[in-house]
């Protein structure tokens, strides 16, 4: 499937980080979810409106749920620029660039808002810091509206760590043999 749809990770391998941002220099392929975790996940899923991807590396959740979901409206967020204009050249030519978009972008900085949508997509790609400042703005939104956050991999646990205590939230809902989970907010 990468091939077809021309992902290319050999730029990762000469990647060099001066960030303590968990960028995961020369993994490629390794760290991606899997089409299988993917479209396991989507069809529990069955996405609707707008769906975000909070560390989108090489755009693989978009360009599954682009060639699925033609009404729903994806963005992807992702620190690397090299990422994100190799999944832009991928959505071209997969022929989902109307609907899926990329986007180069810090999600730790403090003037940046994650905007509001039903779906979050995210499988581990921050620090500490990053994590805290990305759930803070998911925990607001999900008061306001109906949300459902997807986790992957460690950060099940994170997510879970911080809106232990907090009302609002449903028990999570876990897919793929306990690899992914769904949280669920209920507005207030």
């Amino acid at each position: 499937m990468d091939e077809i749809l021309g992902l290319d990770y050999s730029r990762d391998l000469k990647m060099k980080t001066s960030r303590a941002e968990r960028l995961y220099a020369g993994a490629g392929v390794g760290v991606q979810s899997s089409y299988t975790t993917l479209l396991r996940t989507l069809t529990s899923l069955n996405p609707q409106g707008r769906f975000i991807d909070l560390g989108s590396g090489y755009g693989r959740v978009g360009l599954v749920v682009g060639l699925l979901y033609p009404e729903v409206r994806f963005t992807g967020y992702e620190y690397v620029s090299h990422r994100v204009e190799a999944s832009c050249a991928s959505a071209e030519r997969a022929g989902v660039a109307g609907h899926v978009e990329f986007l180069t972008q810090d999600l730790s900085d403090p003037n940046f808002r994650i905007p509001e949508a039903e779906s979050y997509y995210l499988y581990d790609p921050f620090t500490q810091e990053t994590y805290r400042t990305v759930f803070s703005r998911l925990k607001e939104i999900g008061r306001e509206q109906k949300i459902t956050v997807i986790t992957k991999d460690a950060a099940i646990g994170w997510f879970s760590a911080a809106i232990a205590g907090e009302s609002g939230w449903l028990e999570p809902d876990f897919h793929d043999e306990g690899m992914i989970a769904f949280f669920r907010s209920v507005p207030g």
